[in-house]
């Protein structure tokens, strides 16, 4: 709580992998969890705050 860290997710929707990457694959996926490449702080109330990008992707 309170400080930067990477954001990993999980749930039924997230990917199992990406097809033929497997470096990707690596750098990606962890156990059942995936790194969104986003930097975020949890909040004293629970949310998360985004702080950037740990790469140079562009969401929409």
């Amino acid at each position: 709580d309170g400080e930067p860290g990477a954001l990993f997710v999980a749930g039924e929707s997230t990917t199992v992998g990406y097809w033929n990457r497997t470096a990707q694959n690596r750098a990606t996926l962890a156990g059942r969890f995936v790194a969104t490449g986003d930097t975020c702080v949890r909040n004293p109330d629970g949310t998360l705050q985004c702080l950037g990008r740990t790469d140079d992707m562009l969401k929409v």
